[in-house]
């Protein structure tokens, strides 16, 4: 197993890294493994190496975003790496539990007068100046930790100013983004699940169906096909007394009454509406039923 102990500011350590940067190819593939690569990491991590760890992440990231975008013909390196960084630290940090999407975070950052994307920064100033440079650019850092996070919470900060910095915490960001990720499951032994329309429903007919008949915006049916889905639609149409599974969701604020006001009786409140808990628990098993959950494979 390769360790790296490296010294940010060695020439030669430039020079190591810049090797294996350029050569994450035959590492990933013949010398190392993704799990690997995630171990070494966490060693340089113990060992208080940071920028050798954050080198050995991005390679990790690499490796896993062809993993999960294999067409080099039609998705060039630096398009993968996005895609796969954007949607694994949405899924992580922005709690997005859409596995498919390559989408943009949605964080947009300023770095030496320009605003990009997180992951353009990771790729173009972190990744690139690390391949292409040995080094960090002179617009970017990585910094100690300001503040503690709480136990089991994975997160990073970023600081402003003349210099873009991303503290120690987006290692832990970066881990968990290969880690967890559907692609790298076999992996790791961790089994990914996606919840899906039933192969025999029409997405187009389904959605308005329900809007119709529940007088739902396109962003309020959003939402709630997203609480269905994260606890899982087998669990919703399986509930024997449905209505009270609804109260109690609406009650305890996992499901919120605000995207649920086209279904009131006209001036009467939520608690005594003895329509409105009907309607809602129709609402989410008419869209459990709908839906299925299957392993990402």
């Amino acid at each position: 197993m390769l360790y790296l102990k490296l010294h940010p500011r060695d020439g030669r350590n430039k020079t190591v890294i810049r090797h294996l940067m350029t050569k994450q190819v035959n590492i990933i593939g013949v010398f190392m493994t993704i799990p690997a690569l995630v171990d070494d990491a966490k060693f340089l991590i113990e060992n208080d190496r940071h920028l050798a760890a954050l080198s050995v992440l991005l390679l990790a990231v690499a490796g896993s975003s062809r993993r999960k975008y294999p067409d080099r013909k039609n998705i060039g390196d630096g398009q993968a790496f996005k895609w796969f960084l954007g949607g694994m630290i949405r899924k992580l940090l922005l709690n997005d539990d859409d596995l498919d999407a390559h989408d943009r975070i949605g964080i947009r950052v300023e770095v030496d007068g320009n605003q990009l994307p997180m992951e353009d920064v990771f790729y173009k100033y972190y990744r690139c100046a690390l391949v292409h440079e040995g080094q960090l650019s002179a617009e970017v850092a990585i910094v100690p930790p300001r503040g503690d996070l709480r136990a089991g919470v994975i997160g990073g900060s970023i600081s402003l100013g003349p210099v873009f910095e991303i503290d120690y915490g987006w290692l832990d960001v970066l881990t968990a983004c290969v880690v967890h990720a559907p692609c790298n499951g076999d992996l790791f032994g961790i089994e990914h699940n996606v919840c899906v329309l039933k192969a025999d429903v029409d997405e187009e007919s389904f959605e308005k169906d329900l809007k119709e008949r529940f007088g739902l915006s396109d962003a309020k049916l959003e939402y709630v096909v997203r609480v269905v889905k994260k606890i899982g639609p087998e669990n919703v149409a399986g509930q024997a007394d449905i209505v009270s599974f609804t109260r109690d969701l609406i009650e305890s604020f996992t499901l919120h009454n605000g995207a649920l006001l086209s279904l009131r009786t006209d001036n009467i409140r939520f608690a005594e509406d003895p329509v409105y808990y009907e309607r809602a628990a129709d609402l989410l098993k008419s869209i459990a039923i709908a839906y299925e959950t299957k392993r990402v494979e």
